[in-house]
């Protein structure tokens, strides 16, 4: 199955990603293609992550890599990425944000790890500063600079937890020991704790990634930074989904939450038992929401970006070989 996610990566080296109203299903034409690197990092990070020593997955993890740092926008002299670097319209032009650099800044953090080819200038970036720019009293806000509408998600934080994390590892520095991380730590937990989080969606806390079980997911991942208390809300929470999901991609982010935190057993396989039944016949799964576009009233998702964590939900439970 990872050849079929190999064969979509493009000449460029992108794994696109494709739009689509609200209530419609996504269809993946050239007319769809949105060039933001947000689910492309996923995409190439579970690559590695699944057969690291994969010649073909470190050549596309290398192209994946060039594609992003070709993306970058500079800004106050450090190279940062935004939601599109040359949109076609006016409406969908932002600033930096704070989101999408952090999933950047995630590869080229992993890249040095797995020595991969990084351009020097791009080695070199003062993450703390660039953080506490936007860094208030509840997490880091969404978009760089001053923009109407500026709020703190908790995925783009538990994006940035990650990232910065691995930044401050990679320098031989303790993350707990940094008082940005901590905020942004301190922020989340309390989102958990929030009764925001018991709702069907995350409407009430992000303008764009709406689903408990993605942010419950990236919590999971991260769970050596959390305590006990913490992470058994967080299972408790994907536990009363009752391993019914909208679809295949919340299953999957569901279902490797409840793997990465010793949930219930019944509820694994039931979600797994999902994701084997959606798979087409082409070995890949159908393009399913990951993020919207409030204002707009789109939403974005790919094939590919389904089928990689359907993909690693079913590794961690040795359904998938």
């Amino acid at each position: 199955m990872l050849e079929r996610i190999l064969e979509q990566q493009t000449k460029e080296g992108f794994f696109p990603t494709y739009r689509a109203k609200k209530g419609k299903p996504i269809i993946e034409s050239e007319n769809n293609r949105i060039d933001n690197i947000g689910i492309h990092t996923f995409i190439i990070e579970k690559l590695l992550d699944l057969e690291p020593l994969n010649p073909r997955v470190r050549e596309a993890f290398q192209k994946g890599l060039d594609f992003i740092l070709n993306d970058t926008i500079e800004y106050k002299g450090r190279f940062v990425w935004g939601w599109l670097k040359n949109p076609l319209k006016e409406s969908y032009l932002y600033p930096p944000d704070y989101d999408d650099t952090a999933r950047a800044r995630a590869i080229l953090e992993i890249a040095q790890i797995n020595d991969f080819e990084i351009s020097t200038k791009f080695k070199d970036f003062d993450y703390g500063g660039f953080l506490s720019e936007g860094l208030t009293r509840n997490g880091v806000l969404t978009f760089v600079g001053d923009k109407s509408g500026n709020v703190v998600c908790p995925v783009v934080n538990a994006n940035i937890l990650y990232s910065y994390g691995i930044y401050l590892k990679n320098r031989n520095l303790s993350p707990n020991k940094n008082k940005i991380y901590n905020k942004i730590r301190t922020y989340l937990k309390k989102v958990v704790d929030s009764d925001e989080f018991q709702l069907p969606n995350l409407s009430g806390l992000s303008k764009f990634y709406l689903s408990p079980p993605l942010f419950a997911y990236l919590v999971s991942e991260q769970k050596e930074v959390f305590n006990k208390i913490t992470l058994n809300k967080v299972k408790e929470r994907i536990e009363r989904e009752n391993g019914e999901y909208r679809n295949p991609l919340e299953a999957a982010w569901a279902t490797s939450s409840l793997i990465n935190l010793n949930g219930n057993n019944v509820l694994i396989d039931k979600g797994i038992g999902l994701i084997q039944q959606s798979v087409n016949h082409d070995g890949l799964w159908n393009p399913e929401p990951f993020y919207q576009h409030q204002r707009l009233d789109n939403l974005f998702g790919s094939k590919v970006g389904t089928s990689i964590f359907c993909i690693e939900a079913m590794r961690k439970t040795n359904h998938f070989l």
